[in-house]
């Protein structure tokens, strides 16, 4: 028992590093949620983007500084992909979470 003590098994600072880091999942989770979420809003849709909207707005930019078209691993197609598949690419969903992390500690 007083080594499970010594590396905070079973003490106040073992369960408070367990609240800790089912609260950055928790967080975690929301971020991705809150990311997906607003790309929905700007108008990454699942039909595809809406016209009128910011995500017009964000291909048009991309278009024109690109000579005419939208790069298939660009801002716009990384972002149409989340809006039309209401989830993140790993490693955005990674970033998420290691940002809620540094975030709660």
């Amino acid at each position: 028992m007083a080594a499970a003590l010594a590396h905070g098994v079973g003490s106040v600072e073992g369960a408070a590093l367990g609240a800790g880091v089912g609260g950055a999942a928790v967080g975690g989770v929301a971020a991705v949620l809150v990311a997906v979420t607003v790309v929905h809003v700007i108008g990454f849709g699942t039909g595809g983007i809406v016209a009128g909207t910011r995500a017009a707005a964000i291909m048009s930019a991309e278009a024109i500084a690109a000579g005419g078209g939208v790069a298939a691993d660009g801002l716009t197609a990384t972002l149409q992909s989340i809006g039309a598949t209401w989830a993140l690419p790993t490693h955005l969903a990674i970033a998420c979470g290691v940002l809620v992390i540094g975030l709660t500690r």
